[in-house]
């Protein structure tokens, strides 16, 4: 974890931590990656499932992948 996340973090203003939050929440509640992708997206969230799942928050230029969110995100 780099300094900046880990001030975000201490701060309560990282992305990454509401993202697994969100992911957790839609993974509950649906029902095919479809539905999950779509539920991700109306929380402010884009999924790409190209050769490692990743996801972007709006207004972020990269992409994180899900493995470095956890072992539970890849």
């Amino acid at each position: 974890m780099t300094y900046k996340e880990w001030e975000s973090v201490q701060n309560g203003t990282s992305w990454k931590i509401a993202l697994r939050s969100i992911i957790d929440q839609c993974v509950k509640l649906a029902d095919s990656f479809e539905e999950f992708s779509v539920m991700l997206k109306m929380q402010g969230f884009e999924v790409s499932n190209r050769k490692y799942l990743s996801f972007q928050m709006t207004g972020e230029k990269h992409f994180i992948w899900g493995k470095t969110l956890g072992d539970n995100y890849t």
